[in-house]
């Protein structure tokens, strides 16, 4: 039962991000994710049920198997979300990061970046299933586009 329990869990988590339509995903994002990320969110949170809180352990591992795939940049979390080839920029700049460079923490790609205009649309959320090797390129992201950073501390970065 345990393992059918985490895959129920990770599929429930990636709903939140691929099924924007469903109520579930709505009402979710509207009382317990608000104006912040899901992967910002303290484990110890008042809002929501024992299987939000679920949920939220559950994050490390889901981590691991969701990436970014940048179109315009105004859906996707500058510090959170997994956009480079290697980690989501918290990880590698750390708490202080965001302080360092001035950037809030609730920030979006397209705030920060000049993103080229690589293909219409909004911003994908993949499932990444058998990526096992993550490479960092210092000059590119994962998909092969040089951004222009408004900052030059965030060249060092990305």
């Amino acid at each position: 039962m345990e393992g059918s329990s985490k895959v129920f869990t990770l599929k429930l988590i990636w709903r939140l991000f691929s099924n924007a339509g469903a109520l579930w995903v709505a009402w979710t994002r509207h009382y317990l994710i608000r104006q912040s990320s899901f992967w910002d969110i303290s484990e110890k949170t008042t809002r929501g049920s024992w299987m939000w809180k679920n949920i939220l352990k559950f994050r490390p591992l889901a981590a691991t198997f969701l990436k970014t795939k940048i179109r315009d940049g105004a859906s996707t979390r500058f510090w959170f979300d997994k956009w480079l080839s290697i980690a989501p920029l918290i990880d590698l700049a750390g708490e202080l990061g965001t302080r360092i460079l001035g950037i809030n923490r609730n920030t979006k790609v397209s705030d920060q970046l000049h993103v080229p205009v690589v293909s219409t649309g909004h911003d994908l959320v993949l499932w990444n299933k058998y990526e096992t090797v993550l490479k960092a390129n210092s000059s590119q992201n994962a998909h092969g586009i040089k951004f222009e950073c408004r900052s030059r501390l965030l060249n060092d970065i990305i």
